[in-house]
């Protein structure tokens, strides 16, 4: 029995998606947007491919070759048949091999010789063990104080950050190349009183460092972290909170909303709904963030202007080729009159515009409109949005047409062949009132949506559901996730936010994030210290806004989960009393802030919230307001990358 939740307020302004796989077969050509026609080719396996892979070449590099579409059948689950079985000998996702990179155990590292192997980025330990100095150790960064040591060897050329951030007392961490105590060459050090000693420095391939960290002065436990340098870059300064940003799978391309930037509709301005005065439009825009170029993207084909009124809610393909997203334009495709939100598709490649939320004989809807989240195929070829139009689709037999479509219901456009196909329905095919679109697979096949306060996910060719906001006790618990992008790729790994208890030791009363295994039926709690310890909200701001202020998102590759949350205990050393962005990997169990500063140092200023997520978190997008300490005021889209090791 479904429970009747309403579904928070907040889901009208916070959208974005992305839906994308690892491994594509190529580029989907689309068979028919629209009603016209396109040329496109057939693989071995049946698959549409385009005539060009310039595209994709240009994405992936000249290397990238089409594998061809396996054509075994598919092993289904038992008991859950909407979900393809692993093959034999498979991982199982991100919970193979998960070794921890958290450390919450004293490590028996006091000595040279018994230095602790780090063995993989991000890492972080925490020792309350007392330590001594051995004769013959460095002092180069530190004179006195006991020491513990670590030791790493990249496996590539890489920028490397030290620090002991959230310690309890005086610290010290110095770098050393070399074999033995008595031969180690000094790479850098710093120390620093309050216990935050930060080093970044070039490691070399095969090289092996070791780490001396040194408690200078006082007691207490002392916190040890080394991950890849990363980089936080401004995009761009955006019009407030409710702008959107989300970045491509390959973690290329940022698509996000702004107001007009490239281009302006003469004598036609939008009216600015968060201004008295007319105001350009809020236009749809990508920024490759290899080049810095900056393309319009809510445009009519081969326009050079963009649309007559506003657009929002953005979702992009993994190589950044196709975009799709709502607007209330009327000049974006021909005979375009009934003055309603619609959902299209943007190729970027070809320069065309198409509009998606129509019948499946290509008519406009007249009634009702698209809104909230929007999400799109790994190909472009399916668009899974929402509308309460009464036309998109024919009514089940037996159901009066304004009973059915009372409300918002999500719906999937194929480009390929022009059908829409209503798909939040339950199991006897009957609309779920007030749907919402929650992340949609790279094959799109299966799409999460959110109705009556819970989240699920449906086969919706199969005409098969499953609920993804579960608790451990294997009962449905109230769920939300209004970001859009709260799918994997393989449709296996699904996030929902909950304040009620899902897993056994959940006893913080908060709103969590949790990781739905759609395979081993298996819920996760991811908004969790590295050592798995749960979190509580800020002391200053717990009260007034919770712990968790707006949804998560899932990477493609169903691997790692960004959320934004003002908890302190996520990680150490987290003390602005800010809405921060953090990343749970779920197969090495650790917690990452990635909202820090360029340097990784935290923000001390404003909010960063609405997270996007790459695959391996390459690269992580989220709108920041007064993130820097230049900035006195104002909201901005960051980026931060990390390299690949």
């Amino acid at each position: 029995m479904r429970a009747t939740v309403a579904v928070g307020t907040a889901v009208a302004v916070l959208t974005a998606t992305v839906s994308v796989a690892t491994r594509l077969p190529g580029l989907a050509g689309l068979g028919r947007l629209g009603g016209t026609a396109l040329d496109y080719a057939r693989g071995p396996a049946g698959e549409y491919f385009p005539l060009t892979d310039s595209f994709v070449q240009d994405a992936l590099g000249p290397s990238f070759v089409r594998a061809p579409v396996s054509t075994a059948p598919i092993a289904l689950r038992p008991g859950n048949p909407s979900v393809p079985r692993p093959p034999a000998g498979a991982s199982d996702g991100p919970h193979a091999v998960p070794p921890r990179d958290e450390v919450s155990a004293d490590l028996r590292n006091d000595d040279f010789a018994s230095a602790y192997a780090v063995r993989g980025l991000p890492y972080t330990s925490r020792s309350s063990e007392p330590s001594d100095r051995q004769p013959g150790e460095p002092t180069s960064c530190a004179s006195s104080g006991g020491t513990t040591w670590f030791r790493f060897t990249p496996p590539a050329d890489v920028a490397l950050t030290a620090t002991t951030a959230g310690s309890d007392l005086s610290t010290a961490v110095g770098v050393f190349t070399g074999t033995t105590l008595t031969t180690l060459r000094p790479v850098s050090c710093n120390s620093d009183a309050t216990g935050d000693a930060t080093t970044t420095f070039s490691a070399r391939r095969g090289t092996t460092y070791w780490f001396q960290v040194t408690r200078t002065l006082g007691s207490g436990a002392v916190v040890f972290s080394l991950d890849l340098r990363g980089t936080t870059n401004l995009i761009r300064e955006v019009d407030g909170f409710d702008d959107q940003a989300t970045v491509s799978g390959n973690g290329r391309y940022v698509v996000y909303r702004a107001e007009d930037e490239l281009a302006t509709v003469a004598g036609n301005p939008c009216v600015n709904p968060r201004s008295s005065s007319n105001a350009a439009c809020q236009q749809i825009y990508v920024r490759d963030l290899r080049t810095g170029a900056t393309e319009l993207i809510s445009s009519p084909d081969g326009g050079e202007t963009g649309g007559d009124e506003n657009s929002g809610s953005i979702a992009i393909t993994p190589d950044g080729r196709f975009v799709a997203f709502y607007s209330l334009s009327s000049n974006l495709v021909p005979e375009d009159f009934n003055g309603r939100w619609d959902a299209f598709i943007r190729d970027r490649a070809t320069g065309r515009t198409t509009r998606v939320s129509v019948t499946s004989e290509g008519d406009e809807t007249k009634s009702g409109g698209a809104a909230g989240p929007i999400a799109i195929s790994a190909d472009g070829r399916f668009v899974a949005f929402e509308s309460s139009a009464k036309e998109l689709v024919e009514p089940p037999p037996g159901n009066a047409l304004d009973k059915v479509y009372c409300c918002r219901e999500v719906f999937v456009h194929d480009t390929a062949t022009g059908q829409t196909q209503l798909v939040s329905t339950d199991e006897e095919g009957n609309p779920d009132p007030d749907s919402y679109v929650a992340g949609l697979s790279a094959d799109g096949q299966r799409v999460a949506f959110v109705a009556q306060g819970q989240v699920y996910v449906s086969d919706w060719k199969r005409r098969r559901l499953e609920t993804v906001s579960v608790a451990y006790t294997g009962f449905d618990v109230s769920g939300t996730c209004p970001s859009g992008q709260c799918l994997s790729a393989d449709g296996r790994y699904a996030v929902f936010q909950s304040a009620e208890r899902a897993v056994v030791d959940d006893t913080n009363g908060e709103v969590d994030v949790f990781v739905r295994d759609l395979v081993s039926d298996r819920t996760t709690r991811v908004s969790v210290y590295s050592s798995g310890a749960e979190s509580h909200p800020s002391a200053e701001l717990g009260t007034a806004f919770g712990t968790t202020l707006v949804s998560a998102a899932i990477s493609p590759d169903g691997r790692h989960v960004a959320f934004s949350s003002n908890a302190p205990d996520l990680v150490a050393g987290d003390s602005n009393n800010r809405f921060d962005i953090f990343v749970h990997d779920l197969r090495r169990r650790t917690t990452s802030r990635v909202s820090v500063l360029d340097d990784g140092s935290q923000s001390r200023n404003g909010t960063s919230y609405q997270a996007s997520v790459s695959d391996q978190a390459r690269t992580v997008v989220f709108t920041a307001e007064a993130f820097t300490t230049q900035e006195a005021s104002g909201v901005g889209l960051y980026a931060r990358q990390r390299p690949d090791l």
